[in-house]
């Protein structure tokens, strides 16, 4: 959920999304060293800056895994420079290429991502690594990206119909823009892979303290597993996707998206976990679940077509990522039991699986 390449930094990654929240940014393995008297120096790499006209000001931005700032030159032009976590899957540098190329894709299509900032060389992307830098520093790189204006909108605020079919025509717009899109540099894997909710939860279950929520999630997880056959995934449309449709990950005016963040979780996958995903997202702290996903599939049906195998999982993705998003916090919370933040934060998406509880895989189509 957390910013690893987007145009802007998103707020923490929230419990889900990590084991290592209560200790904060500074405990993440392989998280860059850079000062922000030192932004600069990186910034004139790539022509933004120099001695004649120095950067106007340097904002450091949350975030978890990697290090942004928030960069405004003095020809008033507004950057977020990333330092990226080499450490981990989404910093590495056939990552970052890959991400570039995604997101290049979906600008000339004409969606509302970042621009990439190359230099003068035409490098989108640098090494820091350099004799005498931090251990972390060796396998980071630095790059930038325009950034983008917008709103991040809370789970907890209620949400309109138009809202959400909103982001079910982003989704569809992003459909159209990724179609027959593959990339090797987006072939990898990871726990967080739509593919992989039924194993990923299985392996976590048992940290469930609760014997109903286990008992629930035991359940889901099998009608997971049912649904999205090794089979079935092999015949499902496949394309490059953005992988993690949040509501840190979209930007709004009004009921507009106008801004997509963070494209380290991007993909080879499924077209339809997008759809699946953003749905079950926006299903947090709303009233009506069903309700999220019939106007999220709404507005996504105004912009593409979805096959008759699409339908029929559509429901278990939507599902299944809140699934996945509970099983990872419980795992956290049994590694932190005193952390308050940690269990307080995973129940919107328990309190989606419990009235989702008795919805049939019938009565959802």
């Amino acid at each position: 959920l957390g910013p690893s390449s987007g145009s802007r930094a998103s707020p923490p990654r929230p419990h889900w999304r990590t084991t290592r929240i209560a200790e904060g940014p500074a405990m993440v393995e392989g998280r860059p060293v850079l000062p922000l008297e030192d932004v600069h120096l990186w910034a004139a790499k790539f022509a933004l800056c120099s001695e004649a006209e120095p950067l106007v000001s340097v904002k450091e931005l949350p975030s978890y895994d990697d290090l942004n700032f928030h960069i405004r030159t003095a020809r008033d032009e507004e950057y977020v420079l990333k330092a990226h976590n080499g450490a981990i899957a989404a910093g590495s540098a056939q990552r970052l290429l890959a991400q570039n190329r995604f997101i290049s894709r979906l600008r000339d299509a004409g969606l509302p991502v970042p621009a990439v900032v190359s230099t003068k060389e035409g490098v989108a992307s640098l090494p820091m690594a350099a004799p005498g830098v931090p251990e972390a520093n060796q396998a980071a790189h630095v790059r930038i990206l325009t950034y983008l204006p917008g709103q991040i909108i809370p789970n907890e605020e209620p949400k309109s119909d138009a809202f959400l079919q909103a982001v079910g025509r982003l989704c569809g717009q992003l459909t159209k823009a990724l179609r027959g899109f593959e990339d090797e540099g987006a072939v990898w894997d990871w726990d967080w892979h739509m593919k992989n909710v039924a194993s990923a939860c299985e392996a976590r279950v048992s940290y469930v303290a609760d014997p109903e929520r286990r008992a629930l999630a035991r359940r889901l997880i099998e009608s997971y597993r049912s649904a999205f056959t090794a089979e079935v995934m092999a015949q499902l449309p496949h394309s490059v996707i953005h992988s993690d449709l949040n509501d840190t990950n979209l930007l709004f005016e009004g009921d507009e998206v106008v801004g997509i963040l963070d494209f380290g979780d991007s993909i080879y996958s499924c077209t339809v976990f997008d759809l699946g995903v953003a749905a079950g997202y926006y299903a947090l702290a709303q009233a009506d679940p069903m309700r999220v996903f019939s106007e999220v599939l709404r507005g996504y049906l105004r912009e593409a077509e979805l096959s008759d195998s699409e339908l029929g999982v559509l429901y278990h993705a939507a599902y299944g990522r809140v699934l996945l998003s509970v099983c990872f916090s419980a795992q956290s919370c049994a590694a932190e039991p005193d952390n308050e933040y940690l269990a307080h934060t995973s129940e919107p998406g328990w309190a989606v699986l419990s009235k989702l509880k008795d919805v049939t895989h019938a009565a959802a189509l």
